[in-house]
C-alpha cells in the first residue's frame, strides 16, 4: 500500500505554457509503480483567485518593467492584446464629461477533467470624474487593501496646463513633459514623465501621433500603487482629450 507521501509525488507537472504552479511543493521523481486505490485518486480543489494572482508582494528587481497600452476601453500589454489587465466603462480618449469606472482583470488557471482553462473576474478599483474646470476626483471602490479612499488631481499652471499635459496627483505624483521633450520642442517632444514626491521617474507616457496612449513603467511598484498610477493615467488622458 503506497503512503500518502508516495501518492503526492505522482502529481502531474503543469504544462510549460501555463502560469506558475499553484502547488505548495515541487514534484519529486516518481517511485516504482504501485497499486493506487480508486478512493485516493481525487484531485485537489483549484486555487482561489488570490492564490493564483498574488498581488501584494513587490516584483523582483530582475523582472521586466511593465508597458501598458490604452486601446479604447482596454488596457493591455503589447504582448497580450486579447488579455487586458484593466478595462474602463467608456473610452477616456473620447473626452466625454461623465463618470468613469476602471476595473482590474484578474485571471486564474482552473482544471476540469485534466484540461487547463483560464478564467477571470474583475475588481472595481476606482471611479473618477471632473469636479471643477481644473480638478479630477478619484474615488476608491475596492476597499483599503486594494484602493485609496480619495485622490485629487489638478492641472498644473503654465503654458500647457490648460491641456492637462502637466498635472499633479496631490501628495503623490507630479506629471509633465520630460526634460528631453522640452529640449526637442513642442512638435518633436511629447513624452510625459510621472515623478514621485522624491523626484524619481516611475513611469513615462510615450506619445506618438496616431498611436494609442502608451505608459512605460520605469520603476517596480506594489499592486495597489500601480493600480493608482494606471487610474490617474487614464484620468489624465480623459482630461486632456476633453479640453481639445
Amino acid at each position: 500500500m503506497a503512503s500518502k507521501q508516495d501518492l503526492a509525488s505522482h502529481s502531474a507537472e503543469p504544462p510549460s505554457d501555463a502560469p506558475p504552479s499553484y502547488l505548495d511543493a515541487v514534484a519529486q521523481p516518481p517511485p516504482p509503480p504501485v497499486a493506487v486505490p480508486s478512493s485516493s485518486s481525487s484531485q485537489p480543489e483549484p486555487p482561489s483567485y488570490d492564490t493564483a494572482n498574488p498581488e501584494t508582494p513587490a516584483p523582483a528587481a530582475s523582472e521586466q518593467l511593465l508597458t501598458l497600452i490604452l486601446h479604447g476601453t482596454l488596457i493591455h500589454t503589447p504582448e497580450q492584446p486579447t488579455r487586458p489587465l484593466y478595462h474602463l466603462n467608456r473610452p477616456p480618449v473620447n473626452g466625454l464629461r461623465a463618470e468613469y469606472s476602471i476595473f482590474k482583470d484578474i485571471y486564474r488557471l482552473s482544471s476540469t477533467a485534466g484540461q487547463g482553462r483560464i478564467r477571470g473576474k474583475e475588481r472595481h478599483l476606482y471611479d473618477f470624474y471632473s469636479v471643477l474646470r481644473s480638478d479630477v476626483q478619484v474615488i476608491g471602490k475596492a476597499g483599503p487593501a486594494w484602493s485609496y479612499r480619495t485622490v485629487e488631481m489638478t492641472s498644473s499652471t503654465g503654458a500647457l496646463g490648460s491641456r492637462w499635459m502637466s498635472c499633479v496627483v496631490k501628495g503623490r505624483y507630479e506629471v509633465g513633459r520630460s526634460k528631453k521633450a522640452r529640449l526637442l520642442g513642442k512638435d518633436r517632444g511629447n513624452d510625459i514623465e510621472w515623478k514621485d514626491t522624491e523626484g524619481n521617474v516611475v513611469a513615462v507616457e510615450v506619445r506618438t501621433p496616431g498611436d494609442c496612449p502608451r505608459l512605460e513603467m520605469r520603476r517596480h511598484l506594489e499592486a495597489k500603487e500601480l493600480d493608482l498610477v494606471v487610474t490617474c493615467w487614464a484620468a489624465r488622458v480623459f482630461r486632456e482629450c476633453s479640453n481639445d
